[in-house]
């Protein structure tokens, strides 16, 4: 799949070539749920989690959930931590995830 340029002002996904990006077919349904069950998946996910772990990731999230919770004067829903941790957990893992393979 051809990379993606950012969001146009309809909010929709948009390929380089300028065309928008169709929903999911049930060609691409079915691959997705043959690789998830594949034993090829569990290796990527393994080999994943392993490269975040040793680069820190897992441990700066973690850090940054804690900090997040604690300094709350208020309850911290999941969402909100979604919020919160999601933009940086998706940055900070792009650089370890590029090479997996």
């Amino acid at each position: 799949m051809p990379p993606r340029a950012a969001a146009p002002s309809n909010g929709r996904p948009y390929m380089l070539n300028g065309t928008s990006k169709a929903p999911p077919d049930a060609v691409e349904q079915e691959l997705l749920r043959r690789l998830l069950a594949s034993p090829e998946w569990v290796r990527i996910r393994a080999t994943l989690h392993a490269r975040l772990n040793e680069a820190g990731w897992v441990d700066d999230l973690y850090i940054r959930a804690s900090s997040r919770t604690a300094n709350s004067l208020t309850a911290v829903t999941v969402q909100d931590l979604i919020d919160v941790l999601g933009p940086h957990a998706h940055g900070d893992c792009r650089p370890v995830c590029v090479n997996i393979g």
